[in-house]
Formats: structure tokens, sequence, C-alpha cells
């Protein structure tokens, strides 16, 4: 009993010294950190706010509602035959597959919590209800990175045929249970109402996330120097940390196109805390985490095979210099949006 008492000090004790040499990095490197916390909010009041926020409400109110389980009954039978898919989950799947990499765990969480899927079949459909956004892997890994939209098109193949693979795998192993539908429809102002404070409330967690990896990130940079890979390799680490890491790629050709696959399947860690964010204490990352690696080998044979059916995406091509191409007048709508998220959220607190 006092061994198990000492090694949980010891464990409180390491993570509160790296806590400290995390915030002393962020004092002494203020510049380079404030720098990237400011690119950050850029990039998630331009990008990530109007790109996902709108996904994760819909897909919110079409679980509050009972639309994801009426639509999964055209849906269940050919991807329950193929791929084992429980029944009533087909449309979690599909949307999962092209919403972004947070949306599945959203969807999969809100589920569990109206008790219409179990926490244990939540844990298995996490496994492959992972992917990142089409537009994001074919316009900004695709055309931003590699010049073509065929590369995009032959990391999107991967990532998807790895899902598909993944499912018929892990559902036949694990065989989670079905969901169950709801017998009448929840009246529907409330449920939007409750959609958009959930995915307000999860955007707001998502960028918080995204700003501090950015930080973290960029000191870590600062202090290593050029102890880090230079070149690609450099990019490809950071990228293991945060995803948009990969926008820095320049000059690369096709044959970098396997391990950009995996590095997108795989998402990033700040991108897998923002899971954690979304599934809470509705289930479990265990099963999702012990595939990582399963998915990586995937993605990346997968990635190979759809280069050689493609042989023009192994052609050299020119990298313009990546950047974040926004519209400028996404600032203010995504402002207004920021502020009704927080009107939603907040609103027991306020008085009208």
């Amino acid at each position: 009993m006092n061994r198990v008492i000492n090694m949980q000090r010891i464990k409180h004790c390491a993570a509160a010294a790296a806590v400290l040499l995390i915030m002393t990095g962020l004092i002494v490197y203020g510049r380079e950190t404030s720098e990237a916390a400011v690119t950050a909010i850029k990039r998630c009041v331009y990008v990530i706010v109007p790109s996902l926020f709108a996904f994760m409400a819909f897909s919110n109110l079409m679980i509050s509602t009972g639309a994801a389980g009426y639509i999964s009954r055209l849906t269940d039978m050919p991807f329950r035959i193929l791929l084992g898919i429980p029944k009533g989950t087909s449309a979690l799947f599909l949307i999962s597959n092209i919403a972004g990499y947070p949306v599945g765990a959203s969807m999969l969480s809100e589920t569990v919590s109206t008790g219409r899927l179990d926490k244990r079949s939540a844990e298995v459909m996490s496994i492959y209800c992972y992917a990142a956004g089409p537009a994001f892997i074919i316009n900004t890994v695709g055309l931003g990175i590699f010049g073509r939209t065929s590369a995009g098109t032959a990391i999107l193949f991967s990532v998807i045929s790895t899902n598909l693979v993944l499912a018929a795998a892990v559902n036949r192993i694990y065989k989670p249970g079905s969901a169950s539908i709801p017998a009448a429809k929840p009246d529907a102002a409330a449920s939007l109402t409750g959609a958009v404070a959930k995915a307000g409330e999860a955007m707001i967690k998502m960028c918080g996330i995204i700003i501090l990896f950015s930080a973290v990130t960029a000191m870590f940079q600062a202090f290593a120097g050029d102890k880090l890979p230079s070149g690609s390799a450099r990019v490809f680490l950071l990228s293991a940390l945060e995803i948009t890491n990969l926008t820095s790629l320049k000059d690369i050709s096709g044959a970098a196109l396997p391990i950009t696959a995996v590095t997108v399947g795989f998402g990033g860690v700040s991108v897998i805390a923002q899971l954690m964010s979304a599934a809470g204490r509705n289930y479990s990352l265990n099963l999702f985490l012990k595939w990582l690696p399963v998915r990586a080998g995937l993605n990346f044979g997968f990635a190979k095979l759809y280069c050689s059916l493609m042989p023009e995406v192994s052609i050299p091509a020119f990298a313009q210099t990546s950047q974040i191409i926004v519209e400028i007048d996404n600032f203010i709508p995504s402002i207004c949006l920021i502020m009704m998220i927080f009107l939603i959220v907040f609103k027991k607190t306020l008085d009208f």
C-alpha cells in the first residue's frame, strides 16, 4: 500500500516538475511562444471555426433528434454485411469520415450520453470513426504541399481505405452492440439550441488546445535550436505534435506522400487531446490508441498502392510557399459566432 502511495507521489511530483519547466520555458522564450499563439488564434478564427463549427453543430443535432438513427436505416444493411458496422450507426461512420478529426468522437460521445449506444461499442467505433476532412486533405495537403490535387486524393483514399479495413477487422473481433433509435422525436428548437451549445463548448476547447500546443511547440523549437532535424524531417516531427505544422512543408516530391499519409492519419498529439476532451467520461480511447500502429501501417501501405496507381503523384512538382488561405471577410462572422457561443454556453449565469 505504501509503495503504491509513493509511486503516486512520484508521478505527481514528476508532473508538477514538468509543468514548472514548461511554464519557465514559456517565459524565457516569450517572443517565440507569443508569435506562435497569435498565429494559432488567427488559424482558429479564420479557418477552424468557419470550417468545423457547422459540422459539429449539425452532427450533434442529428444525434439529439435521432436523425442519425433514421438515416442509418437506409445505409445499415450494406455496411453491416461488408464491415460489421453496428445497427443504427452507419450514419455516424459516414459523417465521421468526411467531417474532420473531432466530429466522430463528438458524435460518439453524444450518442453514449443520450443512452443510445453503450460505452464499449463507442470505444470500438472510435478506432475507425476518425479522419481528417476531405477539404483539408485535398486542398491543404494535396494542392498546398504537393502542388496537385491528385496527391491529396491519394492520401484521402488511403485514409478511407484504412478505416474500412479497420472497421471490418475490429467489428468482428470486438463485436460492438447496436444503437437504439428514439421512438419519439424531441423538441426541435431545444435540440438545436443544445446542439449549438455543445458544438460551441467543443470548439472553444479545441481552439484552446491548438493554441496551447502551438505555443509549447514553438518553445521546444526555440530551446532545441539546431538539435532538431532540419528540413522535412523537422516538419514531420512537429506535425506529430500539431498537424497544421504540415503546411510548413515545401520543395517536397511525391516520394514523401506515404509518410505524409501516415502523419495525416495519425492527426498529431493535439488532435488526440481534442478527442480526449470530446470523449470526456462517456467512453475511453484506450482501444483507439492501441490500434494506432495498425492504422499507421495501413495508411502507409495504401498510400504506396495509390501512388503506384497514380503515376503523376510521384513526379516531382513545385511546392508553393504554404500559407493559410482564407477570406478576410471570415473575421467578422467568426467573431460574432464566438460571441454567440459564449452567450449560449453561459446563458444560465446571465441576467437578461
